[in-house]
């Protein structure tokens, strides 16, 4: 997968604003004894956060943004071959991370 971030010293609600995208590959193999499947390797479906904001606190940081999946991978219904969900939505993502006095952390997502 290839993963693009950035994140500017610009600021709009007091965060900084940043931009993630993902361009993921996959190979995939399905294996019974009835069924041997096999992609190879392939694009698959990609997300793009176009904007994502970040406050740092103190003892935390937290981050929400917007990430759109895009269907960007081989899809057919009923393939067998596929390398994508065929679908593309939408959502909205947040998650914090508490840090302790110590240089050791906890995540919270």
């Amino acid at each position: 997968m290839i993963l693009v971030e950035l994140v500017t010293n610009y600021k709009l609600f007091g965060a900084n604003i940043g931009f993630q995208a993902a361009i993921p590959f996959i190979k995939n193999r399905i294996q019974f004894n009835s069924l041997d499947v096999s992609t190879g390797f392939a694009f698959t479906d990609m997300f793009i956060s176009p904007i994502v904001l970040g406050w740092h606190r103190k003892r935390a940081d937290i981050m929400a943004g917007y990430n759109l999946y895009i269907p960007t991978g081989r899809f057919s219904s009923g393939g067998n071959d596929n390398t994508g969900l065929g679908i593309g939505l939408g959502k909205f993502v947040r998650q914090q991370v508490a840090r302790h006095h110590d240089e050791g952390g906890m995540r919270q997502s």
